[in-house]
This record gives C-alpha cells, structure tokens and sequence, in this order.
C-alpha cells in the first residue's frame, strides 16, 4: 500500500513556508507507466520521513509532470491527435477556400464572356460574336479557298518530301513550292520510297501526291453558284483561269520534282498514264511547241528519267526535266557579287575578266542541250559541285564557282536548286543558305521546314527582305 506522506515545506528567504500537502492527494497509481515517474518520490516517502528540503523537492515534482503530461502517456497522446486533428481541419479548409475562389473566378469570366461589355455594333462586339451561332455572320466565317489562305508561299523545296510524317501537307503547310518524291515501278505501279526495301503498300505515288494534288485543286476551284452579272456575261466556249495550290497567290505553280530510281522507259510511260487526270482538268504546265504555258502544277524529273523520251515530242510536252547545273556553268568570266553596286565605270553591267590564274580546272563548256522548252531547274549537289567549306565561310574560289553556276543556268532560263548543302552546324547551314541565295539560287532544298520557314537566318534582316521569286 502506499504511504500517506506528510510534509512540510521549509521556510522561505520570506520567511513563510508552504502548505502540507500530502503526496496521497496526488492520486498516484505506481502501475500505470504514467504515473512511474513519481515512484522515486513514494520511494523517499517509505525510507524516510526526513525528507529534502522543498526547493529540491519541488524540481523533482516539476519534473515528473513534465515527463507526464508532456512525454509518453495516454493524456499526451490524446493531445497529440487532437492537435493533428486541428491541423487537418485547417489544411481542409484552406483547400475548399482556394476551391471556391478559383469556381468563382471561373464563374465570373464566364459571365463577362457571355455578357460582352461592348455595345452592340461596336467593333470589339462584331470581333467577338463574329462567326457565332446565331449570329448573321455565320455563314460568313469560312472560304471555300481556305485550305492555304493563311500560307505564304516561299522558295523551299521539301527534299525526299515522303519521309516526313506527313508527306505533301507537311510542306504545303508551311509554304513550300516544291517537293521531291523518288519513285519505282513495281508490278505496274508506281511506289514512293528512298530504296526498294523501303517500298510498301498503299504509298504510291497517286496516293501520296497526285490524289491529294487534285483534292486540293479542285478545293481552290470551286465554281461560284452565283448568276453571271448581265453586263458581264460569261462566255460558253470561255475558259476560267485555274488557281494554283496557294490561295494567296493564285498564279503560282507547285512543283513536283520526282526522281526515277527504277528503270527509265518503263517509269515514264507509266507516269504518263497517271498524269492524265492532271492533264484533263489542265492543271498541268506545259510546251505548245512555242512557248511554256505554266499551270498549277509543273512535273520535273530526274534520276534516271530518260532525256530522250521528253525531248521526242517536239510540239507539246508536260514533262521537264532537271538538268544537270555543272554542265551549264559559264566559268569563262570572273562574275562579281550581284548585290553589290559595282564601280561606276563598270555601269554597263559587264563582267570583270578572269585572272591570270584560273579559278577552277573543272570548267566545261556550255551545253545547249537543255533550256527553257525541255527543262525547268538546273541542280547540283553542293559539296560536288562548289566543294566542301572548311571552317566557317567559303573561299573566293567557290563563290566564283557559283557565280558561275547560276549566271549559265539563268542564261538557259532554267531555275538553280542546289541540294545536298550541310546541315549541320547550323550556323554554318543558315550561313550557307544566305549566301546561296544573295547569290541568285532560286531554291534551296530543304530538310529541316521548320528553320527554313520560320527562323530568320539570314545575315540582315530587312524589312523589304523576301524569299525571291521564281
């Protein structure tokens, strides 16, 4: 049993001394871990009634309390849940706060949307609630041109086209006017791949260009329902004029350079078959035996595409070719840079003359063979035909060696198109490409659309500074 302590505390510097108390009162229980702590003081208690004095004896209590209410202990862990309890109560509430404020923004904006604080008739309220249902500008809001009406057309053309993830749209898209496909005749069809291996079914060349050319065609030349106004009928034998792919400039012809890879004779008639829905609806540029009539659609070939066969019909033709750009250089002049303005007493235009020493040994005579009539771009793989840049910048010699390239090829009224220039870095590539162009390339061929279209690589940049035109 325990004892009943009595115990009295001793006088203070006051003088006064404590109530008696007795430890009893405390109703401890030395079985309950919580109360253990006071054991040692019951234990003092049985030992000897002469106890400390009460500032020692006091500490000791202190402490004990402490260790109870504030250790382990059933109070302690009741304080505990309620206090995690509190925190959880106010971190919930914080969360529907936030919840709510950020239904009632919501909320808000919805309503000043659909209550515009514009008047009626306002041009603010006609930019809002233009093309909205109910509106009497709904029918209003689309074209029947607008596949490309917000395409500017540029001087790109999309290399090896069918590689992209979507081969045509993904250039047409972006503004390119030319792209290239590599065909092979395979059990009389026509298959669009880099190699053989490569080839599989339903990518055909109907299916990836010209099905999706005459869709867009046709897109552009929607007939209008309207009557003919009396003062200006329409004549019954008169023919429309046709709109190119580019809404924004009607006139501009798409070209589709197709490269043969399989054997010539056999690709090209069987590319003339699949030619004729082309021809019929007259989308096609052509030769009358004069001049060139150009179309919304102008067919190149290259490769192995047989010159002889194109050139055989000498009054109409469909078909052009690519030449060859090495064979048309015109190296026999030291050509100077045409974006430079040139010594006054040099106003005539005329070139400066040559060197005693010849810029380059792999100079060829002019050929006649290709022109205006029979062809349409003059290529060249770059690092073949100019050499390949070491360092940053190219040297004299291949700048005079593409001065040369497209001074012949532009005699020959053909367009230039160098392929096959570095991509890498691109520094050097946007370099490159500058130059090709303040040269007087009419084309670059292009891999990377997205920095051909969009980044300004050129050296300056002018507000008047636009792709050239072919």
């Amino acid at each position: 049993m325990a004892r009943k302590g009595h115990f009295e505390s001793s006088p203070d510097d006051d003088g006064n001394g404590m109530e008696p108390f007795d430890l009893e009162d405390l109703d401890l229980d030395i079985s309950d871990e919580s109360h253990r702590p006071f054991a040692s003081i019951r234990g003092m208690t049985q030992k000897d009634t002469a106890f400390p004095s009460s500032y020692h004896f006091m500490m000791n209590l202190r402490i004990a309390c402490e260790r109870t209410f504030l250790g382990t202990g059933s109070y302690n862990n009741t304080w505990g849940l309620r206090r995690r309890s509190i925190v959880k109560l106010i971190f919930y509430a914080l969360i529907v706060c936030l919840c709510t404020i950020g239904i009632l923004s919501v909320c808000e904006n919805a309503a000043d949307a659909l209550s515009s604080p514009y008047p009626p008739g306002s041009l603010r309220w006609s930019l809002l609630h233009w093309g909205q249902m109910g509106d009497p500008t709904e029918n209003l809001v689309h074209w029947p041109t607008d596949a490309t009406a917000d395409t500017t057309p540029i001087q790109c053309h999309s290399h090896n086209d069918y590689w992209r993830q979507v081969p045509f749209y993904s250039a047409v898209a972006v503004g390119c006017r030319s792209v290239e496909a590599d065909i092979w005749l395979v059990d009389d069809e026509l298959y669009v791949g880099h190699r053989r291996m490569s080839l599989t079914d339903g990518r055909t060349l109907r299916n990836l260009y010209l099905d999706p050319l005459i869709s867009l065609l046709e897109a552009q030349n929607v007939h209008p329902k309207l009557r003919p106004d009396e003062d200006y009928p329409i004549d019954p034998g008169e023919i429309l004029p046709v709109n190119g792919v580019f809404d924004s400039d009607p006139t501009m012809s798409l070209v589709l350079l197709l490269d043969f890879k399989s054997t010539g004779p056999a690709t090209w008639w069987r590319l003339q078959s699949q030619l004729a829905p082309l021809r019929e609806k007259n989308y096609l540029t052509y030769f009358n035996g004069t001049g060139v009539v150009e179309g919304p659609i102008t067919i190149v070939v290259s490769g192995h595409a047989p010159f002889d066969h194109l050139t055989a019909n000498e009054t109409y033709r469909d078909i052009f070719y690519d030449a060859p750009l090495e064979d048309l250089a015109d190296q026999s002049e030291m050509w100077p840079n045409p974006n430079i303005a040139q010594d006054p007493s040099r106003r005539s235009g005329e070139p400066q003359h040559a060197p005693r020493q010849p810029i380059s040994t792999r100079v060829k005579p002019v050929d006649n063979a290709y022109d205006r009539s029979n062809s349409f771009y003059a290529s060249a793989s770059f690092t073949a035909s100019v050499g390949r840049v070491w360092g940053s910048r190219l040297t004299q010699a291949q700048l005079q060696r593409i001065r040369g390239q497209v001074r012949g090829a532009h005699k020959h009224g053909l367009k230039v198109r160098y392929w096959g220039v570095p991509s890498w870095p691109v520094g050097l590539r946007n370099h490159l490409w500058h130059i090709l162009v303040r040269e007087g390339a009419d084309v670059l061929s292009i891999d990377d659309l997205h920095g051909a279209a969009y980044s300004d690589w050129r050296r300056a940049r002018r507000r008047d500074a636009e792709w050239p035109r072919i």
